[in-house]
């Protein structure tokens, strides 16, 4: 895309202009992309990937090595490969300008065992960044269907400016290798002190301006909950219980059982504002007694809704309560309870009783049996104009006597009728 403003045309200049990398930030960037590994052949034939010195040596029953050229620790791996490729980014944090800018780099190696390592490295995706958070993106185009790769980025292109308009985000690739050579002041002065936490810098330094709850996270050194709880929705959700956190010092060995406490203390209606309760000394094991408690609750609480539905089941139901249709070695009932409706949830396999049928103001329940009491069918009925709404065989399969069993209900629906008449 070509620039559209003073701003983009600045920086599309300052890119070509920015300096290579030296030999020490690109052995930097190869030591910590990569792990030091000795690729072990014929049982004795050891290849290191960091210098690619081949050297005799005994396998031992240690899992590490030292290399006798370039003198670094490596993990063994047995291997029959013959050819290798490694391929990861970094990022490389400077200020050009004026300017942040955050420069995301390929680094790929290709080498055979035993022979020499070729490094490439090639940018694909600069973030800069004003003071005042305007940004500018300057990316090479991806290829189709990259959204799964990753390296979606097609190297035969130019680095060109992008639009990313509100989803800056989409151009930011996770680095976990950062080289920081310089830094904007104002982002020293909201809290950056030389690392990132396991965070992007194009993404830590949006943060650190614009949501000023992650900056007093990361002023305080409270990484724990910067790094669990980075969105903004549930910096604000938990903000109250966090600064208590803060001013008693206390940071959870776990933030996400933490976040489980604190929910179970609102289900509970207990003091989420309580520093006894929310700053326990052992986490889990509060945990664990909040969670029996609340279990104790949630009982006591679905006894109570099953009272108040068998209430109220029985209340607009037990007109019908008395209705019983006998037919050719067939026989339907009215299913006068909700333990009624469970054992026939249970014994046919479907959902009258979990999707609670017996709620249903409009609307009853039958079970048809035969002779020796073996449930064929549960057929719902219309309250309205009564009419079959459903009859379902087990796991909700077509019963095989449907048509019968249908008729014989339609031919006593003047029972259904009277029991209604009656109740008036």
């Amino acid at each position: 895309m070509k620039p559209r403003n003073q701003l983009e045309r600045k920086v599309e200049r300052w890119s070509k202009q920015l300096p290579p990398l030296t030999l020490k930030d690109h052995e930097k960037a190869v030591s910590q992309c990569f792990t030091p590994t000795a690729y072990v052949k014929y049982r004795t034939r050891h290849f290191c990937n960091m210098c690619g010195h081949v050297w005799e040596q005994k396998v031992s029953k240690q899992l590490t090595t030292v290399c006798p050229h370039c003198g670094k620790t490596l993990s063994i791996e047995k291997t029959r490969k013959r050819k290798f490729e490694e391929k990861e980014f970094f990022s490389v944090v400077r200020v050009s300008h004026g300017v942040q800018c955050c420069q995301v780099i390929s680094l790929k190696r290709y080498y055979e065992y035993g022979g020499e390592i070729h490094t490439y490295l090639m940018p694909a995706l600069e973030n800069w960044i004003t003071a005042d958070d305007k940004r500018v993106v300057i990316a090479r185009n991806t290829l189709p269907f990259s959204y799964y790769m990753k390296d979606p980025y097609n190297y035969f292109t130019e680095m060109r400016i992008k639009w990313p308009r509100k989803n800056w985000e989409n151009y930011i690739l996770y680095t976990s290798v950062n080289i920081v050579k310089s830094v904007l002041p104002i982002f020293k002065k909201h809290g950056f002190s030389g690392d990132f936490h396991g965070f992007t810098p194009a993404f830590f330094f949006h943060n650190i301006l614009y949501l000023p709850h992650f900056e007093t996270l990361v002023k305080a050194n409270f990484w724990q909950f910067a790094v669990d709880m980075y969105d903004s929705y549930l910096l604000d959700r938990y903000w109250p219980q966090i600064k208590i956190c803060i001013r008693h010092k206390y940071e959870p060995s776990d933030v996400k059982i933490w976040k489980d406490v604190i929910s179970n203390l609102e289900e509970l209606d207990m003091d989420t504002h309580n520093p006894k309760y929310i700053c326990p000394d052992d986490l889990l094991a509060w945990h664990n007694v909040l969670l029996a408690k609340l279990s104790k609750k949630r009982t006591q609480d679905e006894e109570k809704k099953m009272r108040f539905d068998s209430y109220k089941f029985n209340k607009e139901k037990k007109r019908y309560f008395g209705v019983a249709i006998f037919g050719d070695n067939l026989r339907i009932d009215v299913l006068s309870s909700i333990a009624s409706y469970y054992e026939e949830a249970e014994a046919m396999h479907h959902c009258v009783y979990r999707n609670k049928y017996y709620n249903k103001k409009d609307s009853l329940c039958l079970s048809a049996k035969d002779k020796s009491g073996n449930r064929l069918a549960t057929i719902e009925l219309s309250l309205k104009d009564f009419s079959v709404l459903q009859c379902r065989g087990a796991y909700n399969s077509v019963p095989n006597r449907r048509e019968e069993i249908v008729g014989l209900l339609n031919k006593h629906i003047k029972d259904f009728r009277k029991a209604q008449r009656l109740a008036v």
